[in-house]
């Protein structure tokens, strides 16, 4: 695995969203996985909070508890 310490900017990209916080964070490159995953750290950073796993439905600590948002495919 490779390591890259402080070598991305992360922001949720959201269409409704003005100016989402912006995250600096390490990239770690694994040899055995091809999707893009954040950790649980990186997520709460981002006001993330998922609602049903298997659905892929989340949403922002700022949204009313009835927005649900849809997770978007893997990106490789």
């Amino acid at each position: 695995m490779y390591i890259l310490p402080a070598s991305v900017e992360v922001r949720v990209d959201e269409e409704d969203l003005k100016s989402p916080p912006r995250i600096v964070c390490d990239v770690l490159i694994s040899d055995t996985e091809f999707k893009v995953l954040i950790s649980s750290y990186l997520a709460g950073e981002l006001s993330i909070i998922a609602e049903d796993f298997k659905q892929g439905l989340w949403r922002l600590r700022n949204d009313p508890r009835e927005k649900l948002r849809q997770s978007y495919p893997p990106q490789r």
